[in-house]
């Protein structure tokens, strides 16, 4: 899911960077390093928020989960 949204975002920010280009200064409308750094982060911060509730839920006993609903 995290890696469909990377690719509607690049999309999504290829369409739209000529009408903020007046905005950028000193960075290229579609500058590749900037654009990869932005995708690793995003894509970091998802794994991140995927894998802390994963490792909570693995520390929860099955049955007492069962037993709470």
């Amino acid at each position: 899911m995290a890696v469909f949204t990377l690719g509607i975002g690049i999309v999504a920010a290829a369409v739209l960077t000529p009408l903020m280009s007046i905005m950028l200064f000193g960075v290229g409308t579609m500058d590749p390093i900037h654009v990869a750094c932005v995708t690793i982060l995003l894509t970091t911060f998802a794994l991140a928020a995927c894998c802390i509730p994963t490792r909570r839920a693995m520390r929860t006993d099955p049955m007492f989960a069962l037993r709470y609903e």
